[in-house]
Order: structure tokens, then sequence, then C-alpha cells
């Protein structure tokens, strides 16, 4: 008789073994646990293979045997998120004044050329903002929140006046709406940040 294959899962330093096949209902599980422990996922490997968090659904659930998953406490992931933020959001400020600048100034290749290389890290801003804005919550702090809702509409905004070539509109959402809702994201960022040390140092 041929040995029961057995789903291999590994957790940091914790190893246990689930039914073969499962991992399609056991990863879910595995998601909600970490999510009521305030950990997120930093690392997966199926089989021996390093995938993205959010590639996992396209594997088959069948022919994963071995799982391994390297996680960080969400205070940790955070402080490290906003330690990026602190670097990289002055730039990006700077970046979106002169984008505005080059669109008033009538030079508007340069500007769609600068404003193009920009439109990465407002990505990544937007989503920056929604997933510390989320944990910042259950900490009962929502401005974080509130400033990635305005965020978002001046995404949509900003993306819709490219679309109809309104460059003077464009520009003034860049200038005075997404800059300084960048730098009012900033300042939510270190409050947090003051938050999660803060309640580091009382355990």
């Amino acid at each position: 008789m041929a040995p029961t294959k057995t789903l291999r899962l590994q957790i940091d330093d914790v190893l246990t073994e689930q039914l073969a096949g499962s991992f399609g209902t056991v990863y879910p599980e595995v998601v909600e646990r970490l999510n009521e422990e305030q950990k997120v996922i930093v690392q997966i490997a199926l089989n021996g293979v390093e995938v993205l968090p959010d590639g996992v659904d396209a594997v088959s659930a069948a022919e994963v045997e071995e799982v391994v998953i390297r996680t960080q406490s969400m205070g940790r992931f955070a402080i490290e998120l906003i330690v990026t933020a602190e670097e990289y959001l002055p730039k990006l400020q700077g970046g979106l004044i002169k984008v505005a600048s080059l669109f008033h100034a009538g030079r508007e290749q340069e500007a769609q050329a600068l404003f193009a290389e920009a439109v990465e890290g407002l990505e990544w801003t937007n989503s920056c903002f929604s997933g510390l804005g989320q944990f910042a919550a259950t900490l009962g702090n929502h401005e974080l929140l509130n400033v990635y809702g305005d965020f978002q509409t001046q995404l949509v905004a900003a993306g819709e006046a490219m679309e109809q070539q309104n460059v003077t509109e464009l520009a003034d959402l860049l200038e005075y709406e997404l800059a300084e809702t960048t730098a009012r994201g900033l300042d939510c960022l270190r409050v947090l940040r003051d938050q999660i040390e803060g309640a580091g140092r009382e355990h």
C-alpha cells in the first residue's frame, strides 16, 4: 500500500501536517488566524517555490504538498512600511508639484513623461494608506482611512482629467489636492508610528 500523502505546513518555526490536497481550505483558515493575531505574511513558499501572497490562488491546491510561511507582527511590518513612506512620500509630493508646474508652463510632453513615472508611486501610496489605515482603525485611529478615501477620490479625478486631456484641472489636482493629501497621509503615518511604539513600550 502506498503511504498516505500529507500537506506539510510550516508557519515560522511551527510545523504541522494536514490532509493531502487540503491547501485550498487550510490557507484561508491560516490567513484568518494570522489576522486575528495581528500578523502579516511576508513570505510564502509552495513546494519550495516562493510565491507572492496574492498569487496563491493561481496555484492548484491539489498539487501543494509543502507550505512554508514566514510572518511578522503587524506592528513591526507597519513600522518598516512607515520608514519607507517617510523617505519616499516627500519625494512623491515634490514630483507632483513639479509635474503641475510643467503643465502650467505649457511643457506638456515633459509633464506627461514625469507623471507617467509618478503613477506607480501614487498606486503604492494608495495601497500603503489603505493597508495601514485599516490597521490604524483597529487601534481606534480612523484619520488615515479618511485620508485614504480622499486620496482615492483624487486619484480617480486625476485619471479622468488625464483621459479628457484637461491639463489645467490635472495640474491643479496634483498640486493642490494629491500633493496636500500625501502630506496629510505622512503626518498620519507618523502619528501611527508613535502610537505603535507607545503601545510597545507599555508591554
